[in-house]
């Protein structure tokens, strides 16, 4: 007898270093045991229109979302508010795909639970505390052992409840 699994959104790049996808693939196998199908753009979808409108849909379709926040994109410096009164020189700064924050808005527009992962030192938007009501789990990927690994998992189980209560709804 084969379970039905829920669809459930999985907002991450397409693209993965080595240590990322040792998390990711820790991911993957926490939804199966969950009965949860991750869909996403890219990998289980492939657009028939813009992807923008093909993300709306998908999400529209699933009962909850995990953002996976990865580094891609690493400033060792920079500047913030070039030019204006409120210019300030930064140092090193990790920011995920734009991506991630648009699908993020979306599934809290849909009113979907959301689950939120940070590789260490990526933050703004939907990885800045308080930006939403749920919880921020960072992640080390260069040091991902048995003790984060089991961490992740009890976050995917505490956060599938409200993924099946959504869906039996």
């Amino acid at each position: 007898m084969s379970t039905i699994k829920i669809p459930v959104f999985l907002s991450c790049p397409s693209i993965l270093n080595e240590r990322q996808q040792v998390v990711y693939d820790c991911l993957t196998d926490a939804l199966d045991q969950e009965r949860l199908q991750p869909r996403a753009l890219g990998r289980s979808d492939f657009p028939q229109s813009d992807p923008m409108t093909e993300v709306y849909y998908i999400a529209r379709a699933c009962y909850g979302a995990i953002i996976l926040g990865f580094a891609q994109m690493d400033f060792p410096s920079g500047v913030i508010k070039p030019g204006t009164s409120s210019e300030t020189p930064v140092a090193r700064t990790v920011l995920p795909t734009p991506w991630n924050q648009i699908e993020a808005g979306m599934m809290i527009g849909l009113r979907k639970p959301l689950l939120v992962f940070a590789e260490q030192g990526v933050t703004g938007g939907i990885f800045d505390p308080g930006a939403f009501s749920g919880y921020i789990q960072k992640l080390t990927v260069d040091n991902f052992g048995p003790g984060e690994r089991e961490g992740m998992r009890e976050r995917v189980r505490q956060w599938s409840a409200q993924v099946r209560s959504l869906f039996r709804s």
